[in-house]
C-alpha cells in the first residue's frame, strides 16, 4: 500500500505543483520567487518518486518499500529545498531588499553560486545516481522474466509460429 500512496501523492503534488509553477513563473515579487524555488526545487524529487516506487512483481502485486532510496529521495529534497532557500535569502528575497549575493564564497566565487553550484548539482547529482542504483535490479528484468519469455517463445514455435517474425 506504501507504493500506491507514494504514487497518489507525487501525482498530486504534480498536478497541483505545475499550474502553481507557470503561475509563479509569470508573477514578479517575493512570493512568486519562494513559490516557484520551492515548488521547482520538489518538482525533480516527485518524478523520481513516481517512477521509482511501483508494485512488485507476482499475484498479489505486493507494494514496493521506500528502503534506502526513500531516504536519499527525502535527502536529495532537503539539499534542493536547502539550496533554493539559500539562494533566495543571500539575494534578500524575504526582505526585498538587495542580498548578500556577492558575500565571499570559495574559489573566488559569490556564496549564492557555491550555493548554487553545490546544492543543486554537485550534491544532488550522486544522491540522483545511488538511488537509481539501488532499485535498478529491482526494476529490470530478472531472471525468471527472461524464463518465462524463452519458454512463451518456444510454446509459440512449437505451435507454428515463425521464430523472429
Amino acid at each position: 500500500m506504501a507504493s500506491f500512496r507514494t504514487e497518489r501523492l507525487a501525482l498530486a503534488f504534480l498536478a497541483a505543483a505545475s499550474p502553481a509553477l507557470l503561475a509563479a513563473s509569470l508573477l514578479s515579487g517575493p512570493i512568486a520567487a519562494w513559490a516557484f524555488a520551492l515548488l521547482g526545487a520538489a518538482f525533480p524529487v516527485a518524478l523520481m518518486a513516481l517512477g521509482a516506487f511501483r508494485p512488485g512483481p507476482g499475484p498479489g502485486r505486493r507494494p514496493s518499500r521506500w528502503g534506502a532510496t526513500g531516504w536519499l529521495l527525502f535527502a536529495l529534497l532537503l539539499i534542493l529545498e536547502g539550496a533554493a532557500v539559500g539562494i533566495l535569502v543571500l539575494a534578500g528575497i524575504p526582505a526585498g531588499a538587495s542580498g548578500a549575493t556577492a558575500a565571499p564564497g570559495a574559489g573566488g566565487l559569490p556564496l549564492a553560486t557555491v550555493i548554487q553550484v553545490v546544492g543543486l548539482w554537485l550534491l544532488p547529482l550522486p544522491l540522483a545516481a545511488l538511488g537509481y542504483a539501488l532499485i535498478f535490479d529491482r526494476s529490470g528484468v530478472s531472471e525468471a522474466d527472461l524464463a518465462r519469455l524463452r519458454a512463451r517463445a518456444a510454446g509459440a514455435t512449437a505451435e507454428g509460429g515463425t521464430e523472429g517474425g
